[in-house]
């Protein structure tokens, strides 16, 4: 199963095996492709970016020099990509739990 708002790239590499000639192996390769692409960039948007705000909060908030003003900075954007991440894995399950129901039903 798929992770919600990124593509199934199991079904994409099922199109690659069943593919049959040149042109439909090349179509189904590329469709993979852009599938996988698409994957990594909505992940390095979302949860890389959220994890690397945290991270970068972190080193501020450790580092002897730094202002009194940048660390409250820092640490309103580590609960800031708390919260969407939290949300966000909230929402996660929320729809995993509607994709297991769907599948009961089928």
């Amino acid at each position: 199963m798929a992770k919600r708002g990124f593509f199934d790239l199991g079904k994409a590499v099922d199109d690659v095996r069943k593919a049959d000639g040149v042109a439909d192996t090349g179509l189904a390769s590329l469709s993979l492709a852009g599938k996988g692409l698409f994957n990594v960039a909505r992940f390095v948007v979302t949860e890389g970016l959220d994890q690397f705000t945290k991270s970068t909060g972190k080193a501020i908030l450790e580092h002897k020099g730094t202002t009194e003003e940048k660390k409250a900075e820092a640490r309103e954007n580590i609960a800031a990509a708390e919260r969407r991440l939290t949300e966000r894995r909230e929402k996660d399950r929320e729809w995993e739990a509607e994709q297991q129901e769907l599948n009961k039903k089928r």
